[in-house]
């Protein structure tokens, strides 16, 4: 389906997100690549299913057992561009996408930290949830505004040439709550991934905390 991306809503933001994160766009070519790690195949099968694409998926056993899907659309490539502001050479000039709904901005949030963020454990007595997030500068900020606009200020990593914007506690439950509840194709090992840890840290209740979202002092 080539108009995939031509009228927006929350399951394509979603994974406009994603692909903002994750994909590779050729700047001399219509090509469209994303590689992602074997375990995450499933998810792979589902952006192809929900794009209409009838193409292979390529395992690579060699290169940590990777899969990829390439799909050339001329359509596609302009429709992320202008509607997403996902371009080829991204890493370190994505601006956010040219969206105004409320739930579609949050479904492409979803969908880029699904890309590069990541759920895990702060803390050596006493684990805290933390969710943290890298890209650019101008798409972080947008994204820390958001999800609630807290005071959590966003790094430059002097070694990788970007930034991160990271959330820990109670600030982390608040942030995810914005687009959790969301009916989108999330990344299940990323989505699941607090809750699957749940019995190695029992002192934080994470289901419980979904209906407080309170925030520290």
């Amino acid at each position: 389906n080539h108009n995939y991306f031509s009228i927006p809503n929350t399951i394509n933001s979603y994974w406009a997100g994603f692909l903002a994160a994750d994909c590779s766009i050729e700047t001399s070519s219509n090509r469209i690549g994303l590689n992602l790690h074997y375990q995450d195949k499933s998810h792979l099968e589902n952006f192809k299913n929900c794009l209409g694409y009838n193409g292979k998926i390529y395992v690579n056993h060699k290169r940590r057992h990777s899969v990829t899907l390439r799909f050339s659309s001329k359509q596609i490539k302009q429709d992320l561009g202008d509607i997403f502001n996902v371009t080829p050479q991204k890493t370190f000039t994505l601006q956010p996408p040219n969206l105004t709904d409320r739930d579609m901005c949050l479904a492409y949030i979803a969908g880029y930290i699904d890309g590069d963020g990541s759920y895990s454990w702060a803390g050596r007595k006493i684990k805290r949830p933390r969710l943290s997030i890298y890209g650019t500068e101008r798409i972080l900020n947008w994204i820390k505004f958001n999800l609630g606009n807290l005071d959590n200020k966003v790094h430059f990593i002097k070694r990788d040439n970007l930034y991160s914007l990271s959330f820990s506690g109670n600030k982390a439950i608040y942030a995810r709550s914005f687009y959790i509840n969301m009916t989108l194709p999330f990344l299940f090992r990323k989505y699941s991934y607090w809750e699957q840890t749940q019995d190695e840290n029992k002192h934080i209740d994470i289901l419980s905390c979904y209906n407080s979202y309170k925030i520290p002092e």
